[in-house]
């Protein structure tokens, strides 16, 4: 008889998704039955196993749903549509059969008559993933020969299985072993081969998961006991034991010993001390004897020690469980710790970090955020600080509802976090280890210093967030803490990153800029200026520094001119750097040639009172709107109302100077003409006399004259406003810019984050790039702007 009919397939699973594609695909057996048991899916398992020729049992999950349940079932199914098969090939929906070990199975099946079951070496998929599954990795290294119990993956024969009546049915866990009691009860032996069996996907990453799949090893210990904990094989019973010794009867040691010490001898607490650390000397214990085993790491065998010792609690609620439900009627209820497979996305998960998320005065942050998401991108806020609420668009405040917080939740939970993140991913120890050394090596003052070893205990906390979700790719606004804590967290997830540096995160708190420039995936560079001080601090090429603006909408129309006195506008977060106080300084003198002139000044910050007191001071107060903080709603109308734009950006005191204001941006969109400091990044955006005016930074002279000059001349503002409404819609809108961003994040993916753009987008991009590169290296001329006196 041919080894493809003598053997049969059981696969069981539930929402298994590519997990159990992968098990069916590994069955290479040519003609051989296969038999797929779905336990109430909602995915399209079924779908597939119809589609690969698999016969699919829906099972009833009325009366409840267990392993074994699904097992018999199958095998049921199995033996009447084949029934001459000799055994059953039991395969859990998480499993992938290795090559070569059915044939190894058969040998030994054949050889000796009295083995009923055959099992080979289980291994996990992705022991790397995550400590725990390094740990599932070592459980399933069992010794080879007679064994005493099988996993659910296993050759069964055929005759043995009827014999003894297969699994039993109501058994939520440890069916395998129960069934092998009774094999070996009825006579037969059992035997686990030197072979690669299966491949198994744990995908346990998580403490809660560890734990619910102790608690249900500890229902199937009480279980299994209880059973056949009388009869010869005392099955389970040394589990148990084990179990109530080590929380009943240490915790009553323990409290015994506190008691004596508190109210009978002081120096008891010596005996308190030595009881309280044998769970710890225990751990050492374990940790000892599996290294002694084989080639594991210390830090493997030290984790595997404290979950063998600390999974005692864990096995302890398992009992309970256990004899609670004991004697109940109704549907069994699963312990389930494994979630069922993501639902395939269009793209990879980006998430997007910043300081506070959304907030009022980044609107270029959440602006690109809801970019990437119209064009079908899967993005996830995260915000270190609590988000700004209640900014007026729904879509904006739905960023707020969603955001990942990190110092937000408070200390506390950040440190439980970080503890829980190092309990259960060696990339978590990989982050921290990379914060230590930041602090060590950097050169850095004792501030810096604190701020690495903070931040990359905030990186592992955030991680641990994030593995829940499922993230692909962290990308920061600003270079500081956000991009620190998204490298840290991007080596504990063990994806990549990548930042946006802007203005004073480079300058004033430019903290291992350079150590982030090595280890990001790429760059995002809103100036050509940008790109070439990344450059100086650490040569790359100049793809993995690519010119991603931070764009802006271009308005329907360009408004009409206003029509009454002069009007200036101006929207800025006031601090220093953007000259705000300049400008109030030049009003007098603007005002003397144009006395109606007002100005209207957007937003907020330190600066507020002194700006009051100094237009207070020079006797234009008056003529100054201070409108506070707008909503990005509001900007529109102002700028309808605005002869001129004036933002004097200056470099501050600190060192702090502005990229490109988006601000700057918003009102050249909008056709209004825009007076600005002389500074490298914003002559990007300006050319002096073509699409706007530059002046000295920080001379109220120079911004007095070039404001009077443009209220003179209404041509040459329309002009200037045509033009720097023109400089925008080429290089400064939104949908540019997205392009290459896009660009940018599948380079460092490796595969698509929304449905692929043409190759012709994608040239006309790169072509765009290299032209607008090639123009910004030449000097901008600057004609003689027509003024009239």
């Amino acid at each position: 008889m041919r080894p493809e009919s003598r053997v049969g397939y059981v696969l069981i699973g539930r929402n298994e998704g590519k997990r159990l594609q992968r098990a069916l695909r590994a069955i290479d057996c040519g003609r051989c039955p296969v038999v797929y048991v779905d336990s109430g899916s909602t995915d399209d398992s079924v779908a597939f196993a119809h589609s690969i020729g698999a016969d699919v049992v829906d099972l009833d999950t009325s009366a409840g749903f267990t392993a074994a349940r699904a097992r018999n079932a199958g095998a049921r199914r199995l033996f009447d549509i084949a029934p001459d098969v000799e055994f059953v090939q039991f395969i859990d929906g998480d499993c992938e059969l290795r090559p070569g070990y059915i044939g190894a199975a058969l040998e030994t099946l054949d050889t000796e008559p009295d083995i009923a079951v055959v099992s080979g070496r289980r291994r996990e998929r992705s022991p790397e993933a995550s400590t725990y599954n390094a740990l599932i990795d070592l459980e399933w290294d069992t010794p080879v020969g007679e064994v005493k119990a099988c996993h659910g993956d296993a050759t069964v024969r055929r005759s043995a299985f009827e014999g003894v009546g297969g699994f039993r049915d109501t058994m939520i866990a440890g069916e395998e072993p129960e069934m092998c009691v009774r094999l070996r009860q009825a006579g037969w032996r059992l035997r686990r081969i030197d072979r690669e069996m299966t491949l198994h996907d744990a995908d346990l990453t998580r403490w809660g998961q560890w734990w619910k799949r102790s608690v249900r090893a500890g229902h199937a210990y009480a279980e299994g006991a209880m059973l056949h904990g009388r009869s010869s094989a005392r099955h389970n019973v040394g589990p148990v034991k084990s179990i109530a010794v080590w929380t009943v009867g240490w915790t009553i040691t323990l409290a015994a010993a506190i008691a004596v010490a508190a109210f009978v001898w002081s120096w008891a607490w010596m005996g308190v001390a030595v009881v309280a650390l044998m769970p710890a000397a225990m751990v050492l214990k374990v940790a000892w004897s599996r290294r002694r085993r084989g080639d594991v790491p210390f830090g493997l065998a030290l984790a595997y020690g404290l979950t063998c010792v600390a999974g005692k609690w864990a096995n302890a609620a398992g009992v309970l469980t256990y004899l609670r439900r004991r004697g109940r009627r109704g549907p069994v209820r699963l312990i389930e710790y494994k979630a069922a497979e993501r639902t395939a996305r269009q793209g990879p998960t980006v998430a997007y970090v910043a300081s506070v998320l959304p907030k009022r005065s980044e609107t270029f942050v959440y602006r690109e955020l809801l970019g990437l998401r119209g064009r079908g991108a899967s993005v996830l806020p995260v915000s270190l600080y609590a988000p700004e609420q209640a900014l007026g668009d729904d879509s904006i405040d739905a960023i707020a509802a969603e955001a990942v917080t990190v110092y937000a939740r408070g200390w506390p939970r950040l440190i439980i976090d970080a503890g829980l993140g190092l309990a259960t991913s060696l990339g978590a120890w990989r982050a921290l280890a990379m914060g230590w050394t930041d602090a060590l090596a950097s050169g850095e003052s004792i501030g810096g210093r604190g701020k690495a070893l903070v931040q990359s205990v905030a990186g592992v906390a955030l991680a641990r967030r994030l593995r829940r979700i499922g993230v692909d790719h962290l990308h920061a606004h600003f270079a500081h803490a956000p991009a620190s804590i998204a490298m840290y967290a991007a080596a504990a997830t063990g994806v990549p990153f990548s930042f946006t540096g802007h203005a004073a995160d480079l300058f004033r708190d430019a903290h291992l800029l350079p150590t982030k420039l090595r280890r990001a995936a790429f760059v995002a560079c809103i100036s050509e200026w940008h790109r070439a001080h990344y450059q100086a601090l650490f040569k790359r090429d100049d793809a993995e520094y690519p010119i991603v603006r931070c764009g802006v909408a271009l308005s329907p129309a360009t408004p009409a001119p206003h029509v009454g006195p002069p009007r200036l506008a101006t929207v800025a977060r006031l601090v220093p750097k953007k000259g705000i106080d300049t400008l109030v300084a030049a009003l007098p003198e603007i005002r003397r040639r144009h006395a109606d002139t007002r100005l209207v000044i957007g937003g907020d910050g330190p600066q507020l009172a002194a700006l009051r007191e100094q237009a207070d001071r020079l006797g234009v107060v008056s003529a100054i709107d201070f409108r506070g903080a707008l909503q990005h709603a509001d900007v529109p109308a102002l700028l309808a109302e605005a002869d001129v734009f004036v933002l004097p950006c200056q470099p501050a005191a600190d060192g702090d100077r502005d990229g490109i204001p988006v601000a700057l941006m918003e009102a050249m969109a909008a056709g209004v003409a825009v007076v600005s400091g002389d500074l490298p990044t914003i002559r990007e955006l300006i050319a002096d006399g073509q699409t706007g005016r530059l002046v000295a930074p920080g001379s109220d002279d120079a911004v007095a004259d070039a404001v009077k000059d443009l209220l003179d001349d209404p041509d040459t503002r329309a002009c200037l406003a045509a033009a720097g409404r023109e400089r925008v819609a080429t290089e400064f809108t939104d949908g540019v810019n997205l392009d290459r961003l896009i660009v940018a994040l599948e380079r460092a993916l490796g595969r698509p984050i929304v449905d692929p753009p043409s190759q012709a987008v994608i040239t006309d991009i790169a072509q765009s790039t290299s032209a607008h590169d090639a123009s910004q290296r030449q000097a901008i001329p600057k004609p003689a702007l027509a003024t009239t006196t």
